[in-house]
């Protein structure tokens, strides 16, 4: 059974990853915050080429010791968040 307590926890927890992630986007790539939505294209509307991309996810294993492998479909922001999000918590 969840409980709002847990419930409120994951919620937490998306949003923290969520936010992890977009904080890689705007510093790292200078991307501007508004841009950054679930259905935006990594590489056709935030411009992350193939190594740009590679770049994002080694820097996510290194603050995050999570790793996220390259062929994963990840096309939108959405997707990369949602990988994030079952990496973290698997």
């Amino acid at each position: 059974m969840i409980t709002n307590k847990d419930t409120n926890k994951e919620i937490t927890e998306n949003k923290n990853a969520e936010a992890a992630l977009r904080s890689i986007l705007v510093e790292q790539f200078e991307i501007a915050d508004d841009l950054i939505k679930p259905e935006t294209s990594l590489e056709e509307d935030l411009g992350l080429d193939s190594l740009q991309q590679v770049e994002l996810l080694d820097t996510i294993k290194k603050k995050f010791n999570i790793f996220i492998s390259r062929r994963e479909e990840l096309k939108t922001y959405g997707q990369l968040v949602n990988k994030f999000i079952l990496a973290y918590q698997g």
